[in-house]
């Protein structure tokens, strides 16, 4: 790591660091460390913070956070819940370059962190990774992974189907594969999910594992 790092950009404003984590509370002293964590694809911030539908109970990340002293920041793409109005991303590489200014200037605090990223969350993960290592952002101390796939899988080799040519069944059967829930697909439903989610495969679908990003 280069010496004499300073901040890659002035800390952002509150209001933009809660867009992007709407749980992330304010701290009266520094915490021990942080996980910062990545959901995803249909997913939000939430499968990491709160209770719902297949978590009745506090989220066993949230408690052992909290008892431990630590700092959990889950990261909240356009697009889901309190964001739902905005533009979705197609790519995750944008997706990453628009949080860069936001969680860089966090990361640069004397404050160990731990970086989360579940099924295409991984490959979120994996983008950011990238544009902290070109411009000289201390790194996690460790990464966790889960159900996906690595970044550089050739997409010839990726365990799915492209679903941008799909027609409507084929689209929903090959959403099946991926465990969602019935209810999505109820005829009142469909109508309201059906290009969310397109849009959310393409995030995997056409993902390109290019090379790290000139500083």
């Amino acid at each position: 790591m280069p010496a004499g790092v300073v901040c890659a950009a002035p800390p952002a404003p509150p209001e933009e660091v809660k867009k992007w984590f709407p749980k992330a509370g304010t701290r009266d002293a520094p915490p021990k460390f942080r996980m910062v964590c990545f959901h995803c694809a249909g997913g939000a911030e939430s499968i990491y913070t709160s209770r719902g539908m297949r978590q009745p109970t506090e989220n066993p990340m949230v408690l052992w956070c909290r008892d431990q002293g630590g700092e959990l920041m889950a990261c909240e793409l356009p697009g889901r819940e309190q964001r739902r109005k905005e533009e979705l991303f197609t790519s995750l590489a944008p997706a990453a370059a628009a949080l860069f200014p936001v969680l860089a200037p966090v990361l640069q605090e004397p404050v160990p962190y731990a970086l989360v990223g579940h099924s295409v969350g991984s490959w979120m993960m994996f983008e950011l990774i990238k544009l902290l290592m070109a411009r000289g952002i201390p790194l996690p101390k460790v990464i966790f992974v889960s159900c996906f796939p690595a970044p550089s899988c050739p997409p010839l080799q990726r365990p799915w189907r492209p679903s941008r040519k799909m027609d409507d069944e084929g689209f929903k059967t090959e959403a099946r594969t991926w465990d969602v829930n019935e209810v999505v697909f109820q005829p009142h439903n469909w109508k309201t999910f059906e290009k969310m989610m397109r849009t959310f495969f393409l995030l995997f679908d056409e993902y390109e594992c290019a090379a790290r990003p000139a500083a």
